[in-house]
């Protein structure tokens, strides 16, 4: 019988130097702010602050051009099995207004100023919750402004059809490491206390590791970019990339234009 999804699990940058990045660090977590709202006039304390988490995306690669065009020409195709080995878990998808929201709404609410166990898991559980279409907000940073803040221009996506997975950090290990749990949006959109939000994240409890056999597909945007990509590999610090595995991913590069044109 044949599936809906893939076996794959696709994330995606801006460009080359993120992805080098991420192949010679394995992924790092980002704080990310989504807003949202689950019924109308209710906006939801939590929805105020950005959480540390890693997205991908569970689509076929000939659905993957809208993606590519919003978030990235760069990316790694990961193994499913690896997501699922490493506590990956699909984001449920809400419709604003609907029964779900509002009973949401409620049990939020009725938590928010709650410190016991049970809140706190789900104040977890809230960060796999998403709007099944919203406001993705594009940064762009302004450098005029003293203290650099993103200008943000709106851009109205479905966020269903992305079919997210994500990874969230184990919050008594950011709370081990002294990390902190959430930022606010004010410093969110402060690039300078971002980056050192985001700095504190780098470390070997939070990470998202992966080994070289565990990635499908490297996604580059053109194929003269290809033995440029090849050499960065073989040039990696870090020592996680020999020769023959080198050669190994070398097979898998797959450029955009080849997405574009192929699948």
């Amino acid at each position: 019988m044949s599936r809906l999804s893939p076996d794959s699990l696709f994330h995606f940058t801006s460009c080359l130097e993120n992805l080098l990045g991420i192949l010679d660090n394995t992924f790092y977590p980002r704080y990310c702010w989504e807003p949202f709202e689950l019924i109308d006039n209710d906006k939801q304390p939590s929805t105020r602050d950005a959480f540390p988490m890693v997205c991908f995306c569970d689509i076929t690669l000939s659905q993957l051009m809208n993606h590519i065009e919003t978030y990235g020409k760069y990316g790694l195709g990961m193994k499913k099995e690896w997501g699922i080995r490493k506590g990956l878990n699909p984001v449920i998808y809400f419709s604003k207004n609907s029964g779900m929201a509002n009973r949401l709404s409620v049990v939020i609410n009725g938590l928010v100023w709650d410190t016991g166990p049970t809140a706190e898991a789900f104040r977890e559980i809230m960060l796999y919750i998403k709007p099944y279409e919203g406001i993705l907000h594009e940064r762009d940073w302004d450098e005029i402004a003293d203290r650099a803040r993103y200008v943000i221009e709106p851009i109205n996506v479905r966020f269903y059809d992305e079919h997210e997975w994500r990874y969230v950090p184990d919050r008594n290990v950011m709370r081990r490491k002294k990390i902190e749990w959430c930022i606010p949006r004010d410093m969110y959109l402060t690039r300078w206390e971002l980056a050192d939000a985001n700095k504190k994240l780098e470390t070997d409890e939070t990470r998202l590791p992966f080994d070289a056999d565990d990635i499908k597909y490297i996604i580059i945007e053109e194929e003269r970019q290809i033995n440029e990509m090849i050499r960065e590999l073989r040039s990696i610090k870090s020592g996680r990339y020999d020769p023959d595995t080198v050669d190994r991913l070398a097979s898998r590069i797959i450029t955009v234009q080849q997405i574009e044109s192929d699948f």
